[in-house]
C-alpha cells in the first residue's frame, strides 16, 4: 500500500512508468539467476529499495536483475510493508505479542526475506553463505540497521549502502516515543484503539496516515540500541562494507518554495548554536544561493554519514570498507539543474539504463559496465578490486580516500577540511 508519485513529477518519470497495482497482499520477491545447476553456489545480492519507507517496489523496471545476474550473481528483490502498515507502534500492539515490542514490521519483512534466502536460494544456484544486502536511500538505512540487529545475525555477509545510512539520517526514536506517536495517530483518526484502526479499509488508513511521519525505531528486539552505539561497542555484524553517495543529493528534494528566508529558518531550528557556522559554509543571502546551499549541505551530510559509518566500522570490526562518490550527471532532463541527483546511480549499478527514457551515450554504458563489475565483484569476494579496473583503495579513517565515479573514474577526496571539521563536530555532539 502506497501513494504513487504525482503524474509528471521527477521521480514518477524516473522510476514509475506504469501504475502498478497496490495491495496489502504485497509480500513477494523476485529472483534472477543464470545458473543451470543447483550446486553452482553463486553469490547472492538482495536489493532493498528506497522511497522514504512510504513508497517503492522491488519490481520497478530499474531494478531488473538480469544484467547483474549475467555477471554471475543471483539477484533477489522484494517488497516490504511501508508507512503505517510497516511502522506503526502502539501500546496495544506491544501488549499483544510475547516479546513486547511493536513497529518495525517492514524491517521484520527484511529478516523474513533473508531467512527465505537461507532456506531456498540454493535451488536457484545461489550460495546462502555469501549474501550481500544492498540498498539505497531509506533502503540503505535499513541495511545499516540490520547490520546492528541480532535478528539478522549470520543471514548476510556483505553490505552496500548507497546514499543513506543511520549515520546520515540520525538516531532512531525509542519504542516509548514511537508508541506515543502511534497513540496520537490513533486518537486523531479513530477512537484511539487498535480495533478502530483495524476496522478501517487499507485505502482509508493510507489516506489518513499521509504525512504523519512513522519511523523505524529502537525497539529492544530488532534494534537493541542506537546504531552508532552498537557500532561503537563492536557489536555490529562483522561484514565488509561498501558505501557512498552522489554529488548532487539535494537537487530533486527541494521545491520552488525554498527561499533564502525559509532556508535560514530551517537551519536555525535544526542547528541551533551551530547555525551561524553552518551559514558560513552554506550561505543563503539570495533564494538561488539558498537552493545551492541546500544541495551542498545535503550532499555533504550524506557523504559524511558514509565516512563516519565506515570509520567506526573499520575501527571496531575486522572487516574492510570501500567508499565511493558518484559524480556523473545522467544526460537529458536538465542535467545542469539536477546533476548527479539522489538515486541517479541506480540504473548504472543495475545495468538498466534503458529502463529510463534518457539519451544515453557510450560513456554512460561504459560507466555502467564498470559499476556492475565493482558491485558484483564485491558481492563475490568482499573486495571490489580486480580485472584491470581502476584500483579502489581500502578506506582509511585518517586518510579518507574514495573512488569517484565520473568520466574518469579514479580515487579522490570529497570534503574541504573546514567542512570536515564542522561535520565531525556536529556528529560528535549529537552522539554523546
Amino acid at each position: 500500500m502506497q501513494t504513487r508519485p504525482p503524474e509528471g513529477s521527477f521521480y514518477q518519470q524516473e522510476f514509475y512508468p506504469d501504475a502498478e497495482p497496490t495491495s496489502e497482499d504485497c509480500l513477494y520477491l523476485n529472483v534472477w539467476t543464470a545458473a543451470t545447476r543447483r550446486d553452482e553456489e553463486r553469490p547472492v545480492m538482495l536489493w532493498v529499495h528506497g522511497g522514504g519507507f512510504t513508497e517503492g517496489s522491488g519490481s520497478l523496471p530499474s531494478f531488473d536483475g538480469a544484467a547483474l545476474a549475467r555477471r554471475g550473481v543471483v539477484v533477489v528483490t522484494f517488497n516490504y510493508r511501508l508507512g503505517v502498515f510497516g511502522l506503526l507502534a502502539h501500546p496495544e500492539l506491544t501488549a499483544e505479542v510475547p516479546y513486547h515490542t511493536s513497529g518495525n514490521y517492514g524491517l521484520l519483512d527484511h529478516v523474513a526475506v533473508l531467512e527465505w534466502i537461507r532456506r531456498n536460494i540454493a535451488a536457484f544456484g545461489g550460495d546462502p553463505e555469501n549474501v550481500t544486502m544492498f540498498g539505497q536511500s531509506s533502503g540503505a538505512d535499513d541495511v545499516n540497521v540490520l547490520m546492528a540487529s541480532p535478528l539478522a545475525a549470520g543471514l548476510f555477509h556483505r553490505a552496500i549502502l548507497q546514499s543513506g545510512s543511520a549515520f546520515a539520517f540520525g538516531r532512531k526514536p525509542r519504542l516509548e516515543e514511537l508508541e506515543a506517536r502511534g497513540a496520537a495517530f490513533a486518537d486523531s483518526v479513530a477512537d484511539g484503539t487498535i480495533d478502530s484502526l483495524r476496522a478501517l479499509s487499507a485505502d482509508s488508513l493510507l489516506e489518513l496516515a499521509a504525512g504523519f511521519g512513522f519511523s523505524v525505531g529502537v525497539d529492544g528486539r530488532l534494534l537493541p540500541d542506537y546504531v552508532d552505539r552498537v557500532f561503537a561497542r563492536g557489536e555490529q555484524h562483522d561484514v565488509p562494507l561498501l558505501a557512498g553517495s552522489t554529488a548532487d543529493e539535494g537537487t530533486t528534494l527541494y521545491g520552488p518554495r525554498l527561499t533564502a528566508e525559509r532556508f535560514r529558518g530551517l537551519v536555525e531550528r535544526a542547528y541551533g548554536d551551530d547555525a551561524a557556522a553552518f551559514l558560513e559554509l552554506y550561505p543563503a543571502r539570495t533564494d538561488e544561493q539558498a537552493k545551492a546551499s541546500f544541495n551542498a549541505s545535503f550532499r555533504d551530510e550524506m557523504a559524511w554519514g558514509a565516512q563516519a559509518l565506515a570509520g567506526l566500522h573499520v575501527r571496531t570490526s575486522g572487516s574492510p570498507a570501500f567508499l565511493y562518490y558518484f559524480d556523473h550527471a545522467p544526460p537529458g532532463r536538465r542535467p545542469e539543474r539536477y546533476g548527479a541527483f539522489h538515486s541517479s546511480e541506480l540504473v548504472y549499478v543495475f545495468g538498466t539504463l534503458d529502463a529510463v527514457d534518457r539519451p544515453w551515450t557510450s560513456d554512460d554504458r561504459a560507466l555502467s559496465d564498470v559499476m556492475t563489475f565493482y558491485w558484483t565483484r564485491f558481492a563475490a569476494a568482499g573486495d571490489p578490486n580486480g580485472s584491470g579496473k581502476p584500483a579502489w583503495p581500502v578506506f582509511e579513517p585518517e586518510a579518507p580516500v574514495v573512488l569517484r565515479f565520473d568520466a574518469d573514474t579514479a580515487p579522490g577526496n570529497v570534503f574541504e577540511e573546514r567542512v570536515r571539521r564542522f561535520l565531525r563536530k556536529r556528529w560528535e555532539g549529537r552522539t554523546k
